[in-house]
């Protein structure tokens, strides 16, 4: 019942820049990526090196709508950093159809523009926070 798409989600469809990074095989990091430039993650993990690739996108807004979505229990959301494209693409099913949302923020400031827990929840006026885990908020839809 599952099905691989091979693409990422953005606030926009097509090709996007992404920094997809690699680690030495002496490194307890695993490779990770985003669409923000690393700033902070450098210095903190210097070990990490980030590469500049080309990745197909789609909106989740346009995703739920072409897989005729209803309801979505639960977004679990790890993008490093990049919550506002994720939030600026998919606000349409993020207000109507999802019950759930958990948002990474990191307190350190790892990769450029990455939003603050106040411009998370500035963005999504239909959540309400539920509780902080180490790194991760929870949001329920208010009206879901």
């Amino acid at each position: 019942r599952l099905k691989l798409i091979k693409c990422a989600l953005f606030d926009k469809v097509g090709k996007m820049d992404f920094y997809a990074s690699t680690v030495s095989s002496s490194s307890c990091l695993v490779p990770s990526g985003t669409f923000n430039v690393p700033t902070g993650h450098l210095t903190r993990h210097p070990t990490i090196i980030f590469n500049k690739i080309e990745v197909e996108c789609i909106t989740l807004d346009y995703f739920v709508k072409s897989n005729n979505i209803k309801i979505i229990d639960y977004i679990w959301s790890d993008v490093n950093g990049a919550e506002k494209k994720l939030i600026g693409g998919g606000l349409e099913a993020l207000n109507k159809c999802t019950k759930y949302l958990q948002l990474e923020n990191m307190l350190d400031l790892l990769w450029e523009d990455k939003p603050t827990e106040v411009e998370l929840l500035s963005m999504l006026p239909n959540f309400e926070f539920i509780e902080r885990i180490d790194h991760n908020i929870i949001l329920k839809n208010k009206f879901l």
